[in-house]
């Protein structure tokens, strides 16, 4: 009778376990860069780093220099981060991330607390057909506040130059 109790309270020890860890939060996701761009996208450099997960959604700080309408360097804070595969027609695989966040500095002051989107793709430089980085942003002063990476996408047509990006 002894042998069924412990064979018991360890069968209900691990379904428990078992149990908590499929309830557990999914992993955060991780989207880090810097690099240079062609300034046509609407800005020069690139900086940024953030992670998902919690009940905030993300966070991070993303910094760019060279945007007109900032009269230079803009830094926004990160609040989401949705990352995901976008696969081509012809099958190639490339992680993308989608940020939404705050300006909260910018060197002429203009856009500070205005909603901005960062889209970011992790070329694919492991094919026979190699894809570079590439990094864009939406500085529009009239985004609406409700914005959040789960609920905008974007084009992403800067082509990092030099430097790199890093989703996992």
């Amino acid at each position: 009778m002894a042998r069924w109790g412990v064979f018991l309270a360890g069968t209900l020890a691990a379904t428990a376990v078992l149990t908590a860890a499929a309830r557990a939060e999914p992993p955060a996701a991780h989207a880090s860069g810097s690099g240079v761009v062609d300034s046509s996208v609407g800005f020069s450099s690139f900086q940024f780093s953030a992670s998902s997960g919690g009940a905030e959604g993300g966070k991070g700080r993303a910094r760019f220099d060279g945007v007109p309408i900032a009269g230079g360097r803009l830094t926004v804070d990160v609040t989401c981060l949705r990352v995901g595969t976008d696969v081509s027609s012809d099958g190639t695989t490339r992680r993308f991330a989608v940020m939404t966040g705050l300006v909260v500095a910018a060197e002429n002051g203009v856009g500070i607390g205005r909603v901005v989107v960062i889209a970011v793709l992790d070329g694919d430089e492991a094919t026979p057909t190699p894809t570079v980085d590439a990094v864009d942003a939406d500085f529009a002063l009239d985004l609406p506040p409700t914005l959040t990476c789960e609920t905008v996408g974007m084009a992403v047509e800067g082509t990092v130059l030099r430097g790199q990006v890093r989703i996992h």
